[in-house]
């Protein structure tokens, strides 16, 4: 269980990398605007927007290189405490939670998120 957050730590290096180049595109004053259409229930529907800009890009590398370290350094400072895979689970969905609130320009995603 433990190699599977490794991974999740590596990937969220290379997410922390692969914004780098992401953060090159956008210093000009580009924006970039995602839609995605969730929730359809006839009367009403939500869609998600993911808002990016340079500093959404800047927030959103911070927040993975800190929990890559955190990934990849529980065991050191956590020993071998029955719960680690809960912690790890909990870490996981609050950096989720992080970054739908760093992309997300309305106030409605960010309450939920």
């Amino acid at each position: 269980m433990a190699l599977l957050f490794y991974v999740v730590g590596a990937l969220f290096f290379f997410f922390h990398l692969f914004s780098f180049l992401v953060a090159f595109f956008l210093l000009d004053g580009l924006v970039l605007v995602f839609y995605f259409k969730g929730l359809d229930l006839g009367f009403m529907f939500y869609e998600f927007i993911i808002y990016l800009d340079l500093v959404s890009v800047v927030f959103f590398r911070v927040v993975m290189l800190i929990s890559f370290v955190v990934f990849f350094y529980v065991r050191f400072y956590m020993g071998d405490i029955v719960f680690v895979s809960r912690f790890y689970w909990l870490v996981f969905l609050f950096v989720v939670s992080i970054i739908l609130l760093v992309f997300s320009p309305r106030l409605f995603s960010v309450v939920l998120g």
